[in-house]
C-alpha cells in the first residue's frame, strides 16, 4: 500500500525559449491510482483500461484492514471477480499521467505561432547536413 500512495516527481523537459515569456516546458504528471482520481484529463501509462485499475485500487486500499481477520481472502478473491483483472500485473499499471505544457511553473496552451517556433526551433538544433523549409509555420 505503501507504492500506491508514493508521491512521483513530475517530469519537466525543457520545449523551448518564449523570448521575454520565458521557457516552455512538456510536463508529465504521474500518478498512481489509488481508486479516487476521476480527473479525465489523466489516461492510463500501459495500455489498460480505467475501470479496472480504479476497483483494484479501492480493493487493495482494503486489504490492510482485513490482514489479521477471517475476512483475508475474501477481500483477495474479489481481485479476480473485477473484469479487466488480468489486464494488471504490476504497479506500473495503476500508473496514470497527464502531460502538459507549463511556463513559469503555471499550465500554458502556446499559440499555433508559438509550437511552430518551438517545432522549427527543436528541428534547427539536430545535427542534420541539410534543411529543407517550406511553410514552416505549419510544421
Amino acid at each position: 500500500m505503501q507504492n500506491i500512495s508514493k508521491k512521483i516527481v513530475p517530469r519537466k523537459d525543457l520545449v523551448g525559449d518564449l523570448g521575454e515569456k520565458g521557457q516552455l516546458f512538456c510536463q508529465t504528471n504521474l500518478v498512481i491510482q489509488d481508486g479516487n482520481i476521476n480527473n479525465g484529463s489523466y489516461s492510463p501509462y500501459q495500455s489498460v483500461s480505467k475501470t479496472p485499475q480504479k476497483e483494484i485500487s479501492k480493493i487493495l486500499a482494503t486489504i490492510p484492514n482485513h490482514v489479521y481477520s477471517n475476512t483475508l481472502f475474501e477481500k483477495l478473491s474479489e481481485l479476480n471477480n473485477i473484469d479487466g483483472a488480468e489486464t494488471i500485473n504490476s504497479i506500473i499499471d495503476l500508473v496514470i499521467f497527464h502531460r502538459h505544457f507549463s511556463l513559469n511553473d503555471e499550465v500554458y496552451l502556446p499559440s499555433n505561432g508559438e509550437s511552430s517556433m518551438i517545432l522549427l526551433y527543436n528541428e534547427l538544433q539536430k545535427d542534420k547536413e541539410i534543411f529543407l523549409i517550406d511553410e514552416p509555420e505549419k510544421v
